[in-house]
Formats: C-alpha cells, sequence, structure tokens
C-alpha cells in the first residue's frame, strides 16, 4: 500500500538545504574537522582541522605527512569542502590561498559565504536527473515488461525512482541504470522499502524507494563510490551556484 505525501517529499531534498554560514559559527571559529577535495582530481580528500576563522580566510592545521605538506597547491586552487559535525556534514567551496613553512602543517583557505548542509546518514543519497529501466512486478508473480523511469537518488546501497503505479513494499523489481559516469551500466536486482504517493498538479505519481538486493563486488563498489563522488560535486556545484 502506498504512503500517502502530499506535503513535502521526503527524499534527499528533505535532508540536503542551503544554510548561511553564519549558522555555524561554532564549527568555522575552530575545532571543525574539514575535509578538502581538491576540484578535478582523482586524489583522496585531504583532513584538517580548523584553529581559527579570521575575516574571510580560514586556518587549517592539515594532517598529513612533511612529504605530503612540502608539494601545497597553487594560489587560488579551488577545493570542495566537507565540514563535519556529529548530525551533519556542511559542503562549501573555498580556495587554497596560502600556507606556513614546514615544521608547521598550516594552511590558508578563504572562508564560505553560505553552505550546504546534509543531515548524516550512513549511505547518503546523492539527488540526481538520470532515467533508468525498470521492470515491474506483476500479479502473477513475475515481471512487467521494461519501462523508461526518472531516477531521484542513488546512494551505495539503494535508489529512489518515479512510477506512475504503486509498488508493494516487500517485492522485487529489477533496475537498470545506464551510463552511470565512471561506471557504466548498473544492473541490480532491488527490494521495494517504500512507496510513497505524491501529488502533482496534474497527476500522482509514486516515489519507490528500494534496496539493492544483489552485493556488488569489490570492483563494483568503488566503481560506483567514484560515480558517486562525482555526481555529488556536480550536485554540489548546481546547489552553490559554480559554473
Amino acid at each position: 500500500m502506498a504512503t500517502k505525501e502530499t506535503s513535502a517529499p521526503k527524499d534527499e531534498s528533505s535532508f540536503i538545504e542551503s544554510v548561511p554560514s553564519a549558522a555555524v559559527p561554532a564549527l568555522l571559529d575552530a575545532g571543525g574537522t574539514v575535509y578538502l577535495l581538491e576540484e578535478d582530481s582523482e586524489e583522496q580528500a585531504k583532513k584538517g582541522r580548523i584553529t581559527a576563522h579570521e575575516g574571510n580566510r580560514l586556518i587549517v592545521r592539515m594532517q598529513m605527512t612533511d612529504e605530503a605538506y612540502a608539494q601545497s597547491p597553487r594560489q587560488n586552487t579551488p577545493f570542495h569542502a566537507a565540514l563535519t559535525s556529529n548530525t551533519c556534514t556542511y559542503h562549501f567551496v573555498t580556495k587554497f590561498t596560502s600556507s606556513t613553512p614546514l615544521p608547521d602543517h598550516i594552511w590558508y583557505i578563504t572562508a564560505p559565504m553560505k553552505m550546504i548542509r546534509q543531515q548524516s546518514r550512513s549511505f547518503v543519497r546523492i539527488p540526481t536527473l538520470l532515467t533508468i529501466r525498470a521492470r515491474l512486478p506483476n500479479s502473477l508473480g513475475g515481471l512487467k515488461n521494461t519501462k523508461e523511469m526518472e531516477l531521484v537518488d542513488l546512494s551505495g546501497d539503494g535508489l529512489c525512482f518515479i512510477s506512475k503505479e504503486p509498488v508493494p513494499e516487500g517485492t522485487e523489481v529489477l533496475v537498470e541504470i545506464p551510463d552511470l559516469p565512471g561506471f557504466g551500466t548498473l544492473a541490480t536486482t532491488c527490494l521495494v522499502r517504500r512507496c510513497a504517493e505524491h501529488k502533482r498538479p496534474t497527476n500522482v505519481v509514486y516515489h519507490i524507494g528500494t534496496q539493492m538486493a544483489k552485493e556488488l563486488t569489490n570492483a563494483e563498489r568503488i566503481k560506483l563510490e567514484r560515480c558517486l563522488a562525482h555526481l555529488q560535486r556536480a550536485y554540489l556545484k548546481r546547489g552553490l551556484g559554480v559554473k
């Protein structure tokens, strides 16, 4: 049976919102752990702790080896930053401006004017505009013909898509997502965990929340994590107004 949701949809948009940086001063002023991912880089995020917030810059004590610290980025190199708390992660765009000489490990980066707040969860669902192919269950215990549907979000262990008809919770659907960045085609069996009714001005649709029933191989999981990182950067760029 579908759950009616005539107000704000409980998809990823309820977990992500734009907030002014002034709304989280305690984290920006000192003590917050920040992860810095260089734009268009395949390297792992660099970790540091904010020690001070001075005007339009943040002072960050980087947690890295002397060798890694010596390879400082060029001035004005852009980074996507994630500032963590116990309940949320705050995403923002920043630029590296300068650093202190060894033995200190201090970076100076630009302070954000606004941030994207994302509530913590075991697997982050990334909102994305993609078309999937799905086979829904029929009344005889089999599967209907393949139909194209809109993807709402994707995570490391599940996905949500839009269906014109309700899908019973506990049933299985076959899903194929073609042309995922850095992954290719993801084809998997999914177990329906939620079916929520959403009223549109001209019709009614259903958000089908699912969990992947098939375990991914280690190679597939690594590729999917990279794909999700790419999709998240693209989503955050849109939310932060970055071209």
